[in-house]
Formats: C-alpha cells, sequence, structure tokens
C-alpha cells in the first residue's frame, strides 16, 4: 500500500548494507525513520512483510541493478528482508 506524505521528507540518515545469500533485513535504522529510498548495487529478491530466507528466495519480488526501491513506514522498513549475490544496497532514511 502507498501512503501520499504531504510534507517534505526530512533526511535522517545514510546506509550502506551488505546482501548475500542469506537472508538480511535493514540493520541501525534511525530513530524516527518512517521513509526509506533504497537503490539496489545488484540485483536482489525482496519482501516487505518480514518472511524467512526460504519464503524470501522463493517468493520474492526481483528488483534489478540499478533499481531503486521505496518504504514508506516504519513498519514497511522493520519487515524489509532480502537476499541476493553478494552486493551492496545503498539506504537513505528520512522521517516524515
Amino acid at each position: 500500500m502507498y501512503v501520499e506524505h504531504t510534507k517534505p521528507p526530512i533526511p535522517a540518515g545514510f546506509k550502506t548494507q551488505t546482501v548475500g545469500a542469506t537472508a538480511v533485513k535493514l540493520t541501525s535504522v534511525p530513530t524516527g525513520a518512517r521513509y526509506a529510498q533504497l537503490k539496489v548495487n545488484k540485483g536482489i529478491y525482496y519482501r516487505d512483510d518480514g518472511p524467512t530466507a526460504a519464503e524470501n528466495i522463493t517468493g520474492g519480488y526481483y528488483v534489478p541493478t540499478g533499481e531503486e526501491i521505496t518504504l514508506t513506514s516504519r513498519q514497511q522498513i522493520d519487515d524489509f528482508n532480502c537476499v541476493g549475490p553478494t552486493g551492496t544496497i545503498a539506504v537513505n532514511y528520512y522521517k516524515i
């Protein structure tokens, strides 16, 4: 579900996170972050409903290299889980 925000986002932090064959969640999420923009540096599979690693691999949503993912709530940020070849995702966090 997309939630439209009417106020401009306030930067809350940036993190580069390693992705690999084992499912990972976003770590070191800044306090108050409610919106995130992720840049995929190698293709990944992800889910934002807190799946297990096996579910993520077999039923995740594929995002190719160079594409972006937008998470529009703290719940999505907390439940985000991804797997892929060894690489990174760059994450900009925002307060709304």
